[in-house]
């Protein structure tokens, strides 16, 4: 997440550059709406060689003033340097005071918002309220107010998003951030395998028969082949009661014949 400086604050910044540019020619050599010094037929007095160096004096601040404003402005909406980021190393915030200022995940304890009042002015503005690590102290805190040593407030009030949408997007990536060092450092628990291959040996009960003691069941035969076996048996006892009854017959024709 990116956040930026509202153009309209940087548009204002450059329009009033280009007037304390104005103004500054107008007092130091224009007189367009402001008092010529005193002078007498086109002489200056006394008194206007005092109003003069001051009025140079005056321009020459309102002049430097007014391009610092108007060139800063332009360059940063052309740059559009993002004044807080939330990445994966920690919250870079660059405020164009301190330079870049970048707090890891790991010097961070919590971050929030909330309105404060400014002592000098006693204006009320929306702030990013990041709380550091007990002794943890970035290399440059030069970009915000640190209060109690621990606490960086940072003024919020003329970003492109507001502090609330910041603190929900940093407070996501430092919970992120806590996980993975969490997974990186996790170091598994240790396991202790046993070997009780040797002491499982089976246990058999010494007055339960074994199988070579066992008699083998008989094998019931099938009922068709009973069946089959006792139909043929009574066909050849007939057989047999007929060949005598023929061979009777025989004879009885035999001795008739003679």
């Amino acid at each position: 997440m990116r956040v930026y400086r509202l153009p309209l604050t940087l548009f204002v910044f450059g329009v009033v550059g280009i007037v304390l540019m104005v103004g500054a020619a107008d007092v130091m050599f224009g007189y367009w709406l402001s008092i010529e010094p005193d002078a007498t037929n086109g002489v200056l007095t006394t008194r206007g060689l005092a109003q003069q160096r001051g009025d140079v004096i005056l321009g020459g601040a309102m002049l430097l003033i007014g391009v610092v404003l108007f060139l800063g402005a332009v360059a940063e909406l052309i740059r559009r340097k993002p004044v807080v980021e939330v990445s994966t190393e920690g919250l870079q915030i660059d405020l164009g005071t301190g330079g870049d200022a970048l707090i890891p995940w790991g010097g961070i304890e919590s971050i929030s918002s909330a309105v404060v009042t400014d002592e000098f002015d006693g204006s009320v503005h929306e702030h990013l309220v990041v709380e550091l690590i007990a002794g943890y102290m970035p290399p440059d805190a030069s970009f915000a107010m640190v209060v109690d040593g621990s606490t960086v407030l940072v003024d919020a009030h003329d970003w492109s998003a507001s502090a609330t949408e910041v603190t929900l997007a940093a407070q996501g990536a430092l919970d992120h951030s806590r996980r993975v060092e969490a997974a990186l450092n996790y170091e598994p628990p240790s396991i202790v395998w046993t070997d009780t291959t040797q002491d499982s040996t089976p246990e058999q009960d010494v007055g339960a028969p074994h199988d070579s003691d066992e008699e083998p069941e008989a094998t019931p035969r099938d009922s068709s082949a009973a069946d089959s076996d006792g139909s043929d048996e009574p066909e050849e006892t007939e057989e047999s009661d007929e060949a005598p009854e023929s061979s009777g017959t025989e004879s009885q024709e035999e001795e008739e014949s003679e």
